[in-house]
């Protein structure tokens, strides 16, 4: 039986976002008030062995540097600068450290959801999942034709209906017994090296046809002695064209297609502009056919024809594609099935986080208030060299990426949801849970992960136990806004939370505490509980309930916290077959719940909210002043400009006169 497991959680995306009443009137040069300014000194420590890249410099040794499979050179070592007796002086970038705050106070505060990638849409081709990929129980229903663009728009010219693939097939080129391998026998008659090139799964298809054109002779006559036991076999069929279509897991046939004369085409179908940009989004995105549109697109736009499969309904084509199990594009985006989730997403008003940390995603640009300086080491000492599979997960994995009704154990509730379904939900912003034991090699996978783009990659870590300091300097943040900031250094100020930061953080990499060195902890505590009665007026008045309580602040802590009696089980990356097994009924003949990913606090058994902090300071949200009346300001502003601008005027005029 295949189980659920992952490195990663999710915190639930927030629906409702808190929009700061003062939000508008952040300026640099009008300061608040109530505005305050200063430095925060944090003190960091590693608590297991820690990792961020440096960039690759010409300059550098070469055994501190790879190059991986594209030709990049790239660094293995730790960020550093070497000062004048050429001693490297380790350190973690202050936006490292600023971008880490940044994702902590997104949630904490119910912000936008920001950083996200932003595709049209994702496609899929999902053969464990048939209640999703109906062409996987349907392709014998399929139809071939010629895709071609005309001056009355793009069709579809039908040459005959696929057939079944599993018995025997006019259609097919591949004799149905021959299932020990995926090439033909006759195909053996061309060149070896030709050959080898052509069953290879790594040929481009553009080369494949080419070893065709070349060797067509060969191909026909062989098929045709191949074919002699087919049922309807006539010597017509050699009239026909070969289609090459790529390279499939398990594809046994390639297939015959009347030439796209007159006499060949019982039917034209139109194809409406929605199913046409479906099938281009399904055959652009990045996989192991990529390689088809590729070849086929240029052919197209000059209006030559191509081969396609597709299915009908009512007489209108409702998908096609360039091989027989096509992938399909998402009903909705990912940017629709967000917006759903969160209707405010793309508000241009500003939210905690951008009035913080500055934005660039609005009609105008606003400087952050925060910055961070590098944090700098005086005792680090770097580790063995080690060698991971970093991978960059899809959302097309929906068993995680996508909220699923599933019990603690994994086991999945009714039916799958997708970016097929208009209900669908993401499972919100991605975290890394606090690993209490730092074991990479027992979270690694045995193979490379499915739905992952794999990387493999080398690195010198800094050992554990190695300490940096840094600043953080504010300007004109209110108490609320450094309340903020504070809750998110120290989690609420909730014992035993940890931060991690830099590479490799799914196996445990990066764990660091931070300890504020020049603040006492009452004050502290007063500037995070006026933060807590803000959003809790916030969450109350959105009936969200206790701010502490809500889904989003709970899971973030309990997947910060160091748990003694985390079962690092669950925090493994799955094994490659898992990935298709986990969303099947069926495995060997035998029932299988399908299963999905739970919520941590759910699936570890372990749930923990922040504090819960009180403050002796007050703050009315909705009254809140500047030292310099903004308007009186402007009008200042203008009247100096008027002054400047006469003053020129009468100076242009003298020089006239003269």
């Amino acid at each position: 039986m295949a189980n659920v497991s992952a490195p990663y959680n999710f915190v639930p995306l927030n629906e409702k976002v808190f929009f700061p009443p003062w939000a508008n009137l952040v300026n640099h040069d009008v300061p608040f008030k109530e505005g305050l300014s200063g430095q925060i000194e944090l003190e960091i420590t590693a608590e297991s062995p820690i990792f961020i890249r440096k960039p690759y410099e010409e300059s550098d040794e070469i055994d501190s540097y790879y190059t991986n499979a594209k030709g990049v050179k790239i660094s293995k070592e730790f960020c550093h600068i070497k000062d004048k007796n050429d001693e490297k002086r380790y350190y973690i970038p202050g936006s490292s450290i600023r971008n880490m705050l940044r994702s902590v106070v997104e949630i904490m505060s119910f912000s936008k959801l920001s950083f996200f990638n932003k595709p049209n849409k994702f496609s899929f081709r999902d053969m464990a999942n048939t209640n999703l990929y109906s062409l996987m129980n349907n392709a014998n229903n399929l139809n071939m034709g010629w895709l071609v663009k005309e001056d009355q728009g793009i069709k579809i010219l039908y040459v005959g209906d696929l057939g079944n693939l599993r018995g025997q097939n006019v259609n097919s080129i591949y004799r149905p017994d021959n299932y020990d391998n995926r090439d033909l026998d006759f195909f053996k008659k061309i060149s070896s090296n030709d050959y080898t090139d052509f069953i290879s799964p790594d040929t481009k298809l553009e080369k494949k046809y080419k070893i065709y054109n070349n060797s067509e002779n060969d191909f026909r006559n062989g098929y045709k002695e191949s074919a002699a036991t087919l049922n309807n076999y006539n010597d017509n069929q050699f009239d026909d064209v070969i289609v090459i279509t790529g390279n499939i897991d398990g594809k046994r046939n390639e297939f015959l297609f009347k030439k796209p004369q007159q006499n060949n085409i019982k039917d034209k179908y139109d194809i409406s502009g929605k199913v046409f940009q479906s099938f281009v989004i399904s055959n652009t995105v990045k996989d192991e056919n990529s390689d088809n549109w590729n070849f086929w697109e240029s052919k197209f736009n000059n209006n030559e024809y191509i081969p396609v499969f597709f299915r009908t309904n009512n007489d209108n084509v409702i998908d096609f594609g360039l091989v027989v199990l096509y992938k399909m594009a998402y009903n909705f985006s990912l940017l629709e099935t967000i917006k759903r989730n969160q209707p405010e997403v793309f508000d241009k008003k500003l939210d905690l986080v951008e009035t913080l940390f500055g934005s660039i995603e609005n009609d105008f640009k606003l400087k952050g208030r925060i910055q961070v300086s590098h944090a700098f080491s005086q005792n680090a000492t770097t580790s063995n060299e080690h060698n991971l599979i970093l991978g960059e997960p899809k959302i097309s994995f929906y068993p995680s990426y996508i909220k699923q009704s599933v019990k603690n154990n994994g086991n999945l509730q009714g039916q799958y949801r997708t970016l097929h379904n208009n209900n669908a939900e993401i499972s919100g912003r991605k975290r890394y849970p606090i690993q209490y034991i730092f074991e990479p090699n027992y979270i690694a996978p045995n193979n490379n992960q499915n739905g992952e783009e794999n990387v493999s990659t080398s690195f010198l870590a800094l050992r554990e136990n190695t300490k940096f300091k840094t600043k953080i300097n504010y300007h004109n943040l209110l108490p609320i806004e450094l309340g903020a900031l504070l809750s998110a250094i120290t989690f609420h100020n909730t014992n035993k939370t940890r931060h991690n930061i830099g590479l490799a953080k799914p196996y445990g990499f990066g764990r660091v505490s931070i300890h504020i060195n020049n603040m006492e902890k009452e004050t502290i505590k007063n500037y995070i509980g006026l933060y807590q009665k803000i959003m809790n007026d916030f969450t109350s008045n959105k009936s969200l309930g206790e701010w502490i309580k809500t889904t989003q602040l709970v899971e973030l802590i309990s997947m910060a916290h160091l748990f003694i009696e985390q079962d690092k089980r669950k925090l493994k990356y799955m094994q490659l077959q898992d990935h298709q097994n986990i969303k099947k009924r069926r495995i060997n003949r035998v029932n299988h719940n399908p299963k999905a990913l739970p919520l941590y606090s759910k699936f570890l058994n372990h749930s923990l909210a922040p504090n819960n902090i009180s403050t002796i300071m007050s703050f009315d949200i909705q009254n809140y002043t500047l030292k310099e009346d903004l308007e009186q300001l402007y009008k200042n502003k203008v009247t100096e400009i008027q002054n400047i601008i006469n003053n020129l005027n009468s100076q242009l005029t003298i020089k006239k006169q003269q």
